[in-house]
Formats: C-alpha cells, sequence, structure tokens
C-alpha cells in the first residue's frame, strides 16, 4: 500500500511538471544560448562607456596684462626695492585688501599701506606677469635685499604676488606660494678640438 501511495505522489508530482522525467543531456540553464555560433573566446574588451571629463581650468578674465598693469607692479617693486617706502605706498588706494601668509587685513588709511609696506621684509625684481582668474594679476618676483630691512636667506628666491588693479592702483595684494625654481639648462660640453 506505501508503495501504492508513493508512485501515485510521483505521478501526480511528474504529471504537474510536464510530464516524463528530463536526461540529464536535456538540462539546460535558464536563459541560456544553445552555444552555437557564440564566440566563447572575445578578443577585444568591450568599449567602456564614455564618462563626462572633468571641468577645465577657467580662462583667465580680463585679457592679457595691460602695460598699466605691469607699469604700476613694477613701479611698486622698484620703489620698494629702493627703500622708498612712501612713494611705494602711494600705488595703493585706500582702503585696499592684503593677504601675506595667512593673515588678511583691511588697509583703512595711508598709514596702514605705509606700515604693510615697511614691514614686508625684501625688495622685489619683477621677473614676469600673467594673467589669472577674477582679472587678477600675478607677478613673479627675484627677492632682493632692500634698504631698511632684512630679506635673510630669502635673497634670490622666486615669490609671487596676485595684484588686483583698479583706477590706475592696486586695490588687493595676495601673496601666493612660492613658485619652484625654473629648471636650468645645463650648457653643452665644450667641443673636442681633435
Amino acid at each position: 500500500m506505501k508503495s501504492a501511495v508513493r508512485l501515485a505522489a510521483l505521478a501526480f508530482v511528474l504529471a504537474a511538471c510536464g510530464g516524463a522525467p528530463a536526461k540529464r543531456t536535456d538540462l539546460r540553464t535558464p536563459d541560456a544560448e544553445t552555444g552555437h555560433g557564440v564566440n566563447i573566446f572575445p578578443l577585444v574588451n568591450p568599449t567602456p562607456t564614455p564618462t563626462a571629463s572633468p571641468q577645465p581650468t577657467p580662462k583667465p578674465e580680463g585679457g592679457p596684462v595691460t602695460r598699466e598693469e605691469k607699469r604700476i607692479i613694477r613701479g611698486w617693486s622698484d620703489e620698494l626695492r629702493a627703500g622708498h617706502v612712501d612713494a611705494a605706498s602711494r600705488y595703493f588706494t585706500v582702503p585696499s585688501l592684503v593677504s601675506n601668509s595667512g593673515i588678511d587685513a583691511m588697509l583703512s588709511s595711508p598709514a596702514d599701506v605705509k606700515h604693510f609696506n615697511k614691514t614686508l621684509p625684501c625688495g622685489a625684481k619683477l621677473v614676469k606677469t600673467r594673467r589669472s582668474a577674477n582679472h587678477f594679476v600675478v607677478g613673479t618676483f627675484e627677492l632682493t635685499r632692500r634698504p631698511g630691512a632684512d630679506c635673510g636667506t630669502g635673497t634670490g628666491h622666486l615669490a609671487e604676488v596676485a595684484f588686483l588693479i583698479r583706477r590706475h592702483h592696486i586695490t588687493q595684494w595676495v601673496r601666493g606660494p612660492d613658485p619652484a625654481p625654473e629648471p636650468k639648462t645645463p650648457k653643452p660640453p665644450p667641443a673636442d678640438k681633435t
């Protein structure tokens, strides 16, 4: 009797599954290809999906550095290098903003401007200028000794300052990180005259 019940249950299961039991060779993975015409050894990697590139560096605003901007920056640095603090101070507006070594200050009087210029330890010789963002002009300077100050070991090093010039005067003065020294091209060895 038990075997008859088992046989009836097996017949019921088989009928529910669609009939006779499948052969081992007839088993298939659901949704799989049969393998006919499929290259199982692809020769190339799939094409990567394109992604957006990073935003480009903003184009400097204000066009090329003007003669007037260069004249003002060079005039300020020449006067300071010569020890003429009063004359160097006249290149600044009142009020003006300065930032040096992480210290930001509003120079709200001619005395403040003079004090700021007097505290700069080195003179500076303008080497080159370039336009930067937000209409700033970055001046690269070679630091020099100047009367009335002690430049110490800074002499000969390069420094960068960003200037914002409005109405023929410096309205913002921001010290930047020191630029890397420009690599010097080695001189070729003398030609052998044998």
